[in-house]
């Protein structure tokens, strides 16, 4: 099998599941589990954030670019309501129309997955990943099916570990270095833009990256410029991301998750309770005792 291969098939996987999602939802197959807009019941979040991207659609096609860029969403909401507004016409508000990009997803997923695995190991261990994890994560795949974050996050995360890889494991002249650690570095800034409460993570994996990158040189006694520049260049980018980009233009949490609404329970109007409760008349009787 060849990585063309696999990445058909799995288009071939991922449509056939936002397919099956959205007909489920339009003929009630699976009542409780699907919408008839296809988002499912165990991805609630996509309910807020549908709501959100319908909206970011709507003030994409009734005003301009620049109020769309002003709304306060998160950024993976404001990336779905561009897939909305191109393939809405065609689907309606659906889950088909953000298909394109948890396609993408999907697909750049597996991709980043075989190429961790190939600079880790070689091609076939890469491959044998990739096919893994096509084959045994069900759930994955039908999460990228709906509107989350998680898809984008997964992705970038990979991103950034396979340039950590590398910067590790190859030996990069000054400019190579620099366009690795640009890349390092921009999928760190995206990650915080996404996920803002994981930065410590990101920064850490960041971190360890270039002290594992100068023990590596230190211990071969060797200078590599370019992999140094590539590590300060990708570190100084993720800083600068936490102190330069607001989280304020992207709201983490814009809408308020999903509560089951609690009846109060109230005594009965004949009945008075005592200022110390229910108990009172209990521990009273005890403490007389």
């Amino acid at each position: 099998m060849r990585l063309k291969h696999l990445l058909l098939f799995a288009a071939c996987l991922h449509l056939a599941a936002a397919v099956g999602a959205y007909w489920a939802g339009r003929t009630g197959a699976f009542p409780g589990t699907f919408e008839p807009d296809g988002v499912a019941s165990f991805a609630s979040d996509g309910f807020l954030y549908r709501r959100q991207v319908v909206e970011l659609e709507a003030k994409l096609k009734d005003e301009d670019v620049a109020a769309w860029v002003r709304a306060r969403a998160a950024a993976h909401v404001k990336l779905y309501s561009l897939s909305f507004a191109l393939f809405s016409p065609l689907f309606g508000p659906t889950i088909l129309s953000a298909e394109p990009l948890n396609l993408f997803y999907y697909l750049a997923t597996l991709f980043l997955i075989y190429a961790v695995g190939r600079e880790a190991y070689d091609r076939r261990a890469g491959l044998l990943a990739s096919a893994a994890f096509a084959a045994l994560c069900p759930t994955f795949l039908m999460h990228t099916t709906q509107l989350l974050k998680d898809p984008a996050f997964v992705v970038l995360a990979l991103a950034l570990m396979l340039v950590c890889l590398k910067l590790l494991g190859r030996d990069y002249d000054l400019r190579g270095g620099l366009l690795a650690g640009l890349a390092g570095g921009g999928a760190a800034a995206a990650l915080w833009v996404v996920r803002s409460s994981m930065w410590w993570v990101v920064l850490a994996v960041v971190m360890l990256a270039c002290v594992l990158s100068v023990a590596r040189q230190a211990r071969a006694r060797v200078l590599l410029r370019g992999n140094l520049a590539g590590a300060a260049l990708m570190l100084a980018l993720a800083l600068c991301a936490s102190h330069l980009i607001t989280t304020k233009a992207f709201p983490q949490e814009p809408l308020p998750s999903y509560e089951p609404e609690v009846e109060e329970t109230r005594a009965p109007e004949d009945e008075e309770v005592a200022p110390g409760g229910l108990l009172s008349p209990v521990v009273k009787e005890i403490s007389s005792t």
